[in-house]
């Protein structure tokens, strides 16, 4: 799983514990699981085998018989048997399926725990934990003796932030676990929860970590509680990094800055305004504490900005201010951005003009909307990371107009594709009238990867009642030249329980064998729990797996 994957879900088909393998338990990939909102776009692992099956298979009035049912059944089993192996094709399989977030998979995930092999346990518990919501699934105590110490701490870190864990497992954690890294995840779970006596003494304790990203981590989450004389241990501790321009610090400390943000820390307050005024500092980390300044709405905030414009020489550096001087242009005087405007750079000098708009207190929507036609990928990423916050302005049509700019060809899917999917699923996750309104339309584009986007969103979502959305245009979705606009469209008609899309599911189970194994297994699932065979299905898994095995 993928932090605050903004969008996990069937596209990402790798398992989320791929992530962990690679970057391991160093400190800095361990900082990276515990610190604030970072904007990751969806793999493109799903796509890079594109669909085959026959287009007469999907034709319309074809009756399920019992032997389609005998063979999606086997053909599903044996897929999900793969989720057995540990090697990629597993991974796949169990990735797809826990996308999917639904409670009848949990017997499935807890006998993949049983399993003899270190990471599928670990896997399996994690994924059990995910999708039945059920902390009484998870057995704290039997998670630490998983032989894989280097895994665990981020796996801890997943469960936390993407599963269900109570405030009683947390204490145990602080108690038991052998990590001070696993022990501060507990302690900053306990403070967020607002239970501070159990909390508070830890983090004291790992103010001493030898650690850096674990001490100075430890320090914010004090800054957290309501103890004064804690928050002053905390605010020593940050002073300290604060002065220190050692290179290897500068990740901890811009987490930092986007955690205080994000949480709107109060008593941080004067740790960011101190970096944002330091000479020493580079202008990137500046940049990031003045961007939390204004984000918390600080004092002095928009003079900061000022000074950072006036002092500022790299192009991207320029462009970086003058995005920031579109989001808070009303809290900064227009004529510091002219200076933005005397650059040989069309980008920058663009994104200057829309700061101005934003500085007269003007409605630079238009302008916005005319730089990402331009497709400018700084520009466009940028406009999906502003897109974050629920609350911010023209948020619906700003990602409209980036599942627009969907392109395909020749049925590759490039970074302009994935982010319009992650894009649509924004608008899925949303999941307000004005939002349907807009994926039913995307339906209705001359652009073929514009309604493969926006199905993929749907399919993604949190949500599952998209069918309807889908259905009115099933009859010409499904004759598309494109075969995954008909196969995710079945997909997202299957999780809202129609079985109209079973005769395309039949044929991803059984025809695309160019298609992955999660996806092939995700479609089986809808096919047997659509038939009412889905008790059959999980208990002929279970007869042939024993645990153990």
């Amino acid at each position: 799983m993928q932090p605050q994957n903004p969008v996990t879900g069937l596209m990402d088909t790798g398992h989320h514990l791929s992530s962990t393998r690679r970057c391991g338990a160093g400190r800095r990939s361990i900082f990276n699981l515990l610190a604030a909102a970072c904007i990751i776009l969806p793999t493109a692992a799903v796509y890079a085998a594109p669909a085959t099956a026959p287009q007469s298979q999907s034709a319309a009035g074809i009756t399920e018989t019992p032997g389609d049912m005998t063979d999606v059944f086997a053909m599903t089993r044996h897929f999900f048997l793969r989720g057995y192996e540990s090697n990629r094709h597993g991974a796949l399989v169990l990735g797809s399926l826990r996308a999917t977030r639904d409670p009848a998979l949990a017997p499935y995930f807890l006998s993949v725990s049983r399993a003899k092999d270190p990471m599928l346990q670990l896997t399996g518990t994690l994924d059990a934990n995910y999708v039945s919501k059920n902390a009484a699934l998870l057995h704290i105590r039997h998670f630490f003796t998983i032989p894989l110490p280097s895994l665990l701490t981020p796996s801890l870190a997943l469960l936390i932030q993407y599963g269900h864990i109570t405030n009683s497992q947390l204490e145990t954690v602080l108690k038991i676990g052998p990590q001070p890294s696993q022990r501060l995840l507990a302690a900053a779970a306990l403070v967020t929860r607002k239970q501070f006596p159990p909390a508070v003494p830890e983090l004291l304790k790992l103010l001493a970590s030898v650690d850096p990203s674990v001490r100075y981590y430890a320090a914010m989450t004090l800054l957290e509680t309501p103890d004064s004389a804690a928050i002053a241990q905390g605010l020593k501790a940050l002073h300290r990094l604060a002065v220190s321009h050692s290179p290897d610090l500068q990740h901890i400390k811009r987490a930092l800055l986007a955690r205080a943000a994000v949480k709107h820390i109060r008593p941080a307050e004067p740790w960011l305004a101190a970096i944002a005024a330091d000479a020493k500092a580079t202008s990137g980390t500046r940049r990031r504490a003045t961007a939390a300044m204004l984000y918390m709405k600080m004092p002095g905030a928009g003079k900061q900005l000022e000074k950072l414009i006036a002092d500022a020489h790299s192009t991207i550096g320029r462009i970086e201010l003058g995005l920031l001087a579109i989001q808070y242009g009303r809290r900064i005087s227009p004529d510091s951005l002219r200076i933005l405007l005397k650059t040989r750079s069309p980008l920058q000098r663009d994104i200057a003009r829309v700061g101005l708009l934003a500085a007269y207190h003007k409605n630079p929507l238009p302008e916005i909307l005319h730089l990402v036609h331009q497709g400018q990928p700084l520009f466009l990423n940028w406009v999906y990371a502003y897109c974050r916050r629920s609350t911010a302005p023209h948020r619906l049509r700003l990602l409209a107009s980036l599942v627009r700019y969907a392109t395909v060809v020749d049925g590759q899917h490039d970074v302009d594709y994935l982010r319009a999917a992650a894009a649509a699923n924004r608008l899925a996750n949303t999941d307000t009238p004005a939002a349907r309104k807009l994926l039913a339309g995307f339906l209705q584009s001359v652009n073929p990867g514009v309604v493969e986007a926006a199905l993929a969103g749907m399919m993604e979502s949190r949500h599952t009642g998209f069918g309807s959305l889908v259905a009115p245009d099933w009859p010409q979705l499904r004759k598309n030249h494109d075969h995954q606009i008909r196969q995710f469209a079945a997909v997202v008609m299957a999780r809202s329980g129609m079985s109209i899309a079973m005769p395309e599911l039949r044929n991803i189970v059984l025809y695309n064998d160019r298609r992955t194994g999660g996806f092939r297994a995700v479609a089986g699932w809808y096919y047997v729990k659509l038939a009412g065979k889905s008790a059959a299905l999980l208990h002929a898994v279970s007869a042939a797996k024993k645990p153990g095995t």
